[in-house]
């Protein structure tokens, strides 16, 4: 069988998708060293969605 998932076990699938999240870390409060941008990297990521 190929295709998209109808249902898994008892729940009915309408949109199937893949969502990642980046959970900030210490080094994410830094900067990029010479990096355009002057906000701290976890705040880049939080803006960028």
């Amino acid at each position: 069988m190929t295709g998209m998932p109808t249902f898994l076990g008892d729940v009915p699938v309408e949109k199937l998708g893949l969502v990642l999240w980046w959970a900030p870390t210490d080094n994410d409060l830094g900067r990029e060293w010479g990096g355009a941008d002057p906000r701290p990297l976890a705040t880049q990521w939080k803006d960028a969605g």
